[in-house]
């Protein structure tokens, strides 16, 4: 008999690569990959040398979130293998958007202002490249490029917009941590959990650090908060159980739920 997944691991299905996937940072690679591989050799000058820096500002920090993102969802896994109920959040949070807009700008200015710099880079562009497929690499140091740094803020607040939306990965961190919370504990500190685990959402949203017009996080967290409750109650002897615990507890139908929650609040509550 084929054993049903749980809410957990139905919440853990959707690849963190929230930003990667922004028409900016596609935009960004598709500029990248168009001006260096023919606009740069076909019309030499100042213009196409700028470009792809203002590209690569679009699009690096959505790869090295995704890249983060990625290799903690494995993390994730491993962790809960070994240590069921325990885990790493892997969604994007505003350290990781913080650090990978710095780390952008960093190496842009590396690259630029200091031979040293340069160089690693790209010797580590060549270990990279195993095959040779897109070597050798050269770059002309010019601290005028420098100037598409102005777009990191752009990049940030499209972070922003999409933290307010619920990073792929964070229902998975909120709802392990109020499972454990529930278990053994007060319905009070269980919200609590949530309300943490959600925190940085509700300052992303537009409309202001605590406000949600629309009731849509208010929704979203409330599912939460259920269905670590009943899945919690589930298991052990509860004297008087709520009304909603004396139907067994469906991961597959609370996740339909959560789902519609969820799109309700992107198409509704994140909007400015």
């Amino acid at each position: 008999m084929t054993r049903k997944p749980t809410l957990l691991a139905l919440l853990g299905r959707r690849p963190p690569v929230d930003l990667l996937l922004h028409p900016m940072t596609l935009a960004g690679l598709a500029l990248m990959i168009l001006n260096d591989g023919w606009l740069r050799s076909a019309h030499p000058g100042w213009l196409t040398g700028k470009i792809s820096d203002f590209a690569a500002v679009l699009a690096y920090p959505g790869l090295l979130a995704a890249l983060w993102g990625l290799g903690a969802m494995a993390l994730d896994r491993v962790v809960h293998r070994i240590t069921p109920g325990r885990g790493v959040d892997y969604s994007l949070r505003p350290p990781v958007l913080l650090g990978a807009c710095v780390l952008t700008g960093v190496v842009l200015a590396g690259i630029n202002l200091w031979t040293d710099f340069r160089d690693g880079y790209l010797g580590f562009l060549g270990c990279l490249d195993v095959f040779g497929w897109f070597g050798p690499f050269h770059y002309t140091m010019d601290p005028s490029d420098l100037l598409a740094l102005v777009l990191v803020p752009v990049v940030w607040l499209v972070g922003r917009r999409l933290l307010a939306r619920v990073p792929a990965g964070r229902l998975r961190a909120v709802y392990r941590q109020a499972l454990r919370e529930a278990r053994g504990a007060t319905g009070d500190s269980v919200r609590a959990t949530v309300d943490r685990g959600l925190a940085d959402v509700r300052r992303a949203q537009r409309r202001g650090p605590n406000r949600d017009r629309n009731g849509t996080l208010d929704a979203l967290s409330d599912l939460l908060v259920e269905a670590a409750q009943r899945e919690s109650a589930q298991g052990r002897a509860a004297p008087t159980p709520p009304r909603e615990q004396n139907v067994a507890f469906d991961p597959a139908e609370h996740y339909h739920r959560l789902r519609q929650a969820l799109e309700t609040h992107r198409n509704r509550g994140s909007n400015p």
